[in-house]
């Protein structure tokens, strides 16, 4: 009656360490839940299972049905308490894994955009190069050579200016009066 005694008492701190470890996860921030924080728990939990395993063998080798151990069923409450830990610790896990889904997710679709934004950077500095070669390919028509490539290289400049406004750093009316 002693050892059974014993057991129990046993059987009754094991059940309250699998209580306390499922209340312990479910308070702790989610910051710390990683994938080494639930295997070490599920660990533990596994270890504290065995040991309950272990006793609850040996409580039914010494019979005596009328002890409280069994009137309660004691082992069952554990057993329900032990699985509620376990399914949390694999919603846990669930977790973590959809969360870095959606972490190489978003880096991916990062990726695409910075790609696609470079590309249309590119195709707009393509049309304001061939524009600019345009504007220098159309002859002034106006006195000497060299004057006519001065006012073609004003005229540049200030369909520059109308269609971009001043580059930063510089002095507006840099091309003259006339623009």
């Amino acid at each position: 009656m002693e050892t059974l005694n014993k057991l129990a008492i046993e059987q009754e701190k094991l059940g309250l360490e699998v209580q306390q470890l499922l209340t312990n996860m479910k308070k702790d921030p989610t910051v710390r839940k990683t994938a080494e924080y639930c295997t070490s728990k599920e660990e533990v939990l596994s270890k504290l299972w065995q040991q309950i395993q272990s006793n609850h063998a040996k409580i039914n080798e010494l019979g005596m049905e009328e002890h409280s151990y069994h009137k309660t069923d004691y082992f069952q409450q554990i057993e329900s308490i032990f699985v509620d830990a376990i399914a949390y610790i694999k919603a846990c896990r669930e977790k973590l894994q959809a969360s870095a889904a959606s972490q190489r997710e978003q880096q991916s679709l990062a990726r695409i955009t910075t790609s696609s934004e470079q590309s249309k950077l590119l195709k707009q500095q393509k049309v304001r190069i061939m524009e600019l070669e345009e504007t220098l390919s159309v002859p002034c028509g106006v006195g000497t050579p060299l004057l006519g490539r001065r006012r073609s290289l004003r005229r540049v400049g200030c369909i520059a200016l109308a269609r971009y406004g001043p580059p930063r750093g510089w002095l507006v009316g840099t091309f003259g009066p006339h623009c």
